[in-house]
């Protein structure tokens, strides 16, 4: 080969090296427009490239300077897949026309393929990804990488994958950018994902806990409302009706029987303190007034009962917006009330108690405050059982407890608790029986 064409064939390669340096430094620039978690990576890289770049412009005058750069870029062509390899996600970045660009290992690893061919119309069914439901096959229009290559960004969307390679499954959750030029045009799309299989499995089962629990609570309130049914339409009613007649008889105060009317006055005192202790054995059962009125009545009642010469001073104030909610929240909702009230009661010594029940859109919060004892809030003495059903009913319908106490400082108890959506018109807001 001649000295001209030699020269010729090396300032071709430059050419070549330079428009694939540029390449190089258009994707990165991309990547880290795309995702600021590759920017460090991408930065302690940058040295390298400029330094391979750097090599194949050095010179041609020696017969080291071509094979050098020659060198030097090839290294710099492996470090984009080097640094992606290096991440602790997987990643994956597409071009414009939807052809992977880049894959890296942990992304091969978490759904068992690397890049494929064809168009992203073939994608779930290639990998495997599916809706929530985990058999209808998720929308390719819809995927997220295919949504940034439109220019959208999406993230934290969770799918299920199942391919030959993952037959038992696993959960992603995936956040995809556009790439754009530096004339904000749209180049392609990245995705960054992680297998978050196991939080959504514990999260499923509690979730199926948590339902179960509530199915278990909703079959002991319907027991403990037909128990107070069969109470109130059965024993009530009979020893009412002895009551009544007892009441009826016409006894003489003297003479021979007036020893048979204090055995029937006697008797009339013990019938009549039999029904009052089946009614309150109905309302600790499930107060009629919660079925009938709805969850404000049934605690205004409760309030008042204790109200007593005796009982402490009661308030309460409430400002809500629903009518009725599901009769088993209802049911949980005023056992808490009832438990917190009882306890304050019991424990704390306090002459004054205040409820108060207010919507906040779709919160609803409660506090039930004391002016009494109080005690150490960070150690729940062993004997609040009322308390720790408190605790236990809010975390079973999503929401949670705060207790706020110190000795001789009195005690608030905060509850709040997600409500569910309005039903549409029409349909009964206290569901069916």
């Amino acid at each position: 080969m001649s000295r001209t064409e030699s020269e010729a064939s090396l300032f071709a390669e430059l050419a070549e090296l330079r428009a694939q340096r540029a390449e190089s430094e258009r994707e990165g620039a991309m990547l880290r427009q795309a995702d600021p978690r590759l920017g460090a990576n991408v930065q302690s890289g940058a040295g390298w490239l400029e330094e391979a770049s750097g090599a194949s412009e050095g010179g041609l005058s020696t017969a080291r300077g071509p094979e050098a750069a020659g060198e030097a870029f090839h290294a710099a062509g492996q470090l984009w897949q080097l640094i992606l390899d290096s991440m602790g996600e997987g990643v994956a970045v597409v071009d414009e026309h939807g052809q992977f660009v880049l894959f890296n290992r942990l992304g091969r690893e978490i759904v068992g393929l690397g890049p494929v061919t064809g168009p992203p119309e073939q994608w779930p069914e290639r990998y495997g990804l599916y809706l929530s439901d985990q058999v209808t096959l998720y929308p390719a229009d819809e995927l997220p990488l295919v949504k940034a290559m439109r220019g959208e960004t999406v993230r934290e969307v969770q799918m299920f994958v199942r391919n030959e390679r993952r037959p038992e499954g696993l959960w992603l959750r995936v956040t995809a950018t556009p790439l754009r030029d530096a004339q904000e045009r749209i180049r392609g799309g990245v995705a960054v994902f992680r297998d978050v299989t196991d939080m959504t499995r514990a999260h499923q089962a509690l979730e199926a806990e948590r339902w179960a629990l509530q199915h278990m609570v909703q079959a002991q309130e319907r027991d403990r409302r037909l128990t107070a049914c069969e109470i109130h339409d059965g024993f009530v009613q009979e020893v009412t009706a002895a009551l009544i007649q007892l009441e009826a008889l016409q006894i003489p105060k003297r003479g021979a029987v007036s020893g048979l009317r204090q055995q029937v006055q006697q008797a009339i005192g013990l019938l009549r303190s039999a029904i009052e202790e089946a009614r309150r054995l109905i309302n600790g059962l499930r107060p009629p007034l919660l079925d009938e009125l709805g969850l404000i009545a049934a605690v205004e009642h409760l309030v008042s009962s204790l109200r007593r010469p005796d009982g402490p001073r009661v308030e309460l104030e409430h400002q809500v917006d629903f009518v009725r909610l599901d009769p088993l929240l209802e049911g949980a909702i005023f056992r808490m009330v009832q438990e917190a009230l009882n306890n304050a009661v019991k424990h704390s010594g306090s002459q004054r108690l205040a409820v108060r029940i207010v919507q906040q859109h779709d919160r609803l919060q409660m506090e039930i405050i004391d002016w009494g004892h109080g005690f150490d809030a960070t150690r729940l003495p062993a004997d609040r059982f009322g308390l720790r059903g408190v605790m236990e009913r809010a975390r079973l319908f999503g929401g949670h407890v705060r207790v706020a106490s110190a000795p001789g400082a009195g005690t608030r108890l905060y509850i709040e608790l997600p409500l569910p959506p309005s039903p549409p018109q029409g349909q009964s807001e206290s569901g069916p029986d």
